[in-house]
């Protein structure tokens, strides 16, 4: 829920937003019946983030799910390790990964409006389905 959100517009063009509170405001920006690539959420996220953090993850990304299946979206489930493989940066190597996911999508959309820490990864994300799928 503290994520964002890139849509591909019929135009080609693409809109960030944060994640918005109101799911209302989600309904209004997202028409019935769309394709949502939506971040997997992993099992078990690591020793150093407590277990509380992993289940209000998995909650709100279950809910989100749900939603989209609500509003007759087709929901594609796609794994970090997937959606960041072409990327070509290593956390190894990174000491700020938000910091380098949002560098790296600048890198390949500077024309997009809106890019924040928060929708950097929205962006990859689609960046990696319209490699999946290739626009009309």
């Amino acid at each position: 829920m503290s994520g964002g959100i890139a849509l591909l517009l019929p135009d080609n063009s693409i809109l960030l937003h944060p994640m918005p509170e109101d799911m209302a405001e989600l309904a209004n920006l997202i028409p019935f019946g769309c394709t949502i690539y939506l971040e997997k959420v992993p099992p078990f996220v690591g020793r150093i983030i407590p277990s509380s953090a992993a289940f209000k993850l998995g909650k709100s990304c279950g809910w989100i799910e749900g939603w989209c299946i609500g509003r007759q979206h087709r929901v594609i489930l796609v794994s970090p390790q997937t959606w960041q493989a072409g990327l070509g940066i290593t956390k190894a190597g990174s000491s700020n990964w938000k910091s380098a996911l949002k560098a790296e999508a600048s890198r390949r959309f500077p024309w997009v409006d809106g890019l924040t820490l928060k929708t950097a990864d929205a962006l990859l994300i689609l960046d990696h389905s319209l490699n999946l799928s290739p626009r009309k």
